[in-house]
């Protein structure tokens, strides 16, 4: 990630960076809880867990595509606890 991008992310140390293809695996079959925190950041559910990811906007990231092989979404996994506050 550069400079540029830094601002994107929440840099939580809970969280991690994953490519999309791997985003894609881990919400495949989760319910979709809908936009949180803006509308780069997403909720997912997925067998009793939640998954806060951030997958910034092409336009956010300066791209004109998006690269299967770089880290650019930002998924934390966390319980309906940490969900309340």
């Amino acid at each position: 990630m550069n400079a540029a991008e830094d601002h994107l992310y929440s840099h939580d140390p809970r969280a991690r960076m994953i490519t999309i293809p791997e985003m894609e695996v881990l919400i495949k079959d989760a319910e979709d809880c809908g936009p949180i925190m803006g509308p780069d950041t997403k909720l997912y559910q997925k067998d009793g867990r939640y998954y806060r990811v951030i997958m910034p906007c092409l336009g956010c990231l300066g791209k004109m595509e998006y690269d299967n092989d770089s880290p650019i979404v930002e998924v934390l996994e966390m319980d309906i606890d940490e969900l309340i506050y």
